[in-house]
């Protein structure tokens, strides 16, 4: 059996079956990217946002990015990245939802969060102190548009 070795920058080694563990390799495979991206430099996304040329919103905290994450949201469609800051317009209400934090992002550096918006993982983190929010990874696509739905009952 083939296993996938991610190392953490707290040093600890996670080992990963990735044809059985499929998206829990695609999670950690993401998780340390982010981990990566802590240090870098921050762009603000409301700026970003008119830059977009979105209608100004109301952000409850300071919300930024790391500078790769421009790169990322360069990839979208439009749809794709109006659905994306509706979801962002939402993680500033409320930036510490029940499920944001994840089991298996322990063994990271920072206080990694994840949100699934749409199709898309949004890996970032919060900060109490400086009311803060930091965009760190807009994850792989993990959903195709053609998702299996529950069968259509017989009459």
């Amino acid at each position: 059996m083939a296993y996938i070795e991610i190392a953490t920058a707290d040093g600890h080694c996670l080992m990963v079956q990735p044809k059985r563990q499929r998206l829990l390799m695609f999670d950690l495979q993401d998780a340390a990217v982010a981990e990566s991206r802590l240090d870098e430099r921050r762009l603000n996304y409301a700026r970003y946002r008119s830059v977009k040329e979105m209608p100004a919103a109301d952000f409850g905290i300071v919300v930024t990015f790391a500078q790769s994450v421009k790169r990322d949201f360069s990839y979208l469609s439009k749809e794709n990245f109006r659905e994306i800051d509706k979801g962002i317009i939402e993680l500033s209400k409320n930036p510490c939802p029940a499920d944001s934090k994840v089991k298996h992002y322990k063994w990271f550096k920072g206080n990694l969060r994840r949100r699934i918006i749409g199709n898309y993982p949004l890996i970032y983190t919060f900060s109490d102190k400086k009311h803060s929010i930091v965009l760190l990874r807009l994850g792989i696509r993990r959903w195709p548009d053609t998702r299996r739905t529950a069968p259509a009952a017989k009459s």
